[in-house]
């Protein structure tokens, strides 16, 4: 069911929302968020983050750790989950779950934390339960997570909009979706299964099978996905049972496609392929979506369960362990995470 939102709900987000946002270290639990509207000589480092309780998306600037700060931005979207930001053409796409369409924002780094904005432009409404995006150049994908009408929709777009390239059916349930150039990554939902489809973009519209699956030893149902190229190291989450809050975690596979090409044939990824973060210390229950700063070595994850949502952030590990989140914030209804440079 469709709503629409009134003035007055719109700006009692407004005023409730930002309030009940903060990051911060685990050492200093209630360490206060600084204004990201200041001036940096610094590489800023931007963590984008999306909730599905909340009108607003969220700019974390990770580039230090030790001095976190935070841009609000209020939009009439309540449910999103899936987002990034193209940087040449200052624009974020963001996935629209309240009118099933993609919007897109212009002049994001010159827009004030707090401030209420509109799209710039949207898509067409070409699915029905979107959960993850991802871009590229010219590129936008939506995973839609529909029983029996689980789709990859594609969209063209430039500085001047948004239109359909074309729409995949394809026969499994999805949630985490990424790109390496012309192969896309998917998660399988209700699976301990990763999908790949190679030579994506030049496929023809229609049903489309993936060129290959396999199993990742240790995953009860994954969700998160992303792929890093300049290491060759692939992520995935694990939520184990949605209804538990302890029982999530991390997984990561360093020499991918090497460790990919062997588990074409033997069909699966085996345990000793990975590195695994979980474990009560973590805070990981239901990891619905994670990103990588290959800059600074950071692993960032949306977090659904646990208080109601939060952005937690881990050092890369070397071994696997019951490793503590270097930070953590209350960000409720978490949804989904991306970094740009």
């Amino acid at each position: 069911m469709k709503t629409n939102y009134s003035k007055l709900s719109r700006f009692l987000l407004i005023a409730i929302l930002p309030a009940s946002l903060t990051l911060h270290s685990c050492a200093k639990d209630d360490e206060e968020i600084k204004d990201d509207n200041k001036p940096s000589t610094k590489s800023t480092v931007t963590l984008f983050a999306t909730t599905n309780t909340g009108a607003n998306f969220t700019q974390f600037d990770v580039t230090n750790i030790t001095d976190i700060s935070v841009k609000n931005l209020i939009t009439l979207n309540v449910d999103a989950d899936g987002i990034n930001y193209n940087k040449s053409l200052d624009f974020v796409a963001q996935v629209n779950r309240t009118e099933d369409k993609v919007d897109v924002y212009g002049n994001i780094s010159n827009t004030q934390t707090g401030t209420a904005i509109t799209p710039t432009f949207s898509s067409t409404s070409n699915f029905t339960n979107g959960r993850e995006l991802v871009m590229t150049d010219n590129k936008i994908v939506v995973a839609e997570d529909a029983d029996g009408a689980n789709k990859l929709v594609v969209y063209n777009y430039t500085a001047a909009g948004i239109t359909l390239d074309k729409i995949f059916d394809v026969s499994i349930n999805l949630w985490g979706i990424t790109i390496d150039n012309n192969t896309l990554y998917a998660v399988q939902d209700n699976s301990d299964t990763l999908a790949v489809f190679e030579n994506f973009f030049s496929q023809p519209a229609g049903t489309l099978a993936p060129t290959f699956k396999v199993q990742v030893e240790g995953i009860v149902r994954t969700h998160g996905l992303t792929y890093d190229a300049s290491t060759d190291v692939m992520f995935l989450t694990n939520i184990g049972d949605a209804g538990s809050a302890t029982d999530g975690g991390i997984h990561i596979v360093k020499n991918f496609n090497a460790i990919l090409s062997l588990a074409e044939t033997s069909g699966k990824i085996d345990a000793t392929s990975q590195i695994v973060i979980e474990g009560t210390n973590s805070m990981l229950g239901n990891p619905v979506d994670i990103a990588y700063d290959n800059k600074n070595n950071k692993i960032y994850v949306a977090e659904r369960a646990v208080d109601g949502g939060r952005i937690l952030g881990f050092n890369m590990p070397s071994a696997s362990g019951n490793i503590a989140p270097i930070y953590s914030g209350l960000y409720p209804g978490a949804s989904s995470v991306s970094i740009s440079y």
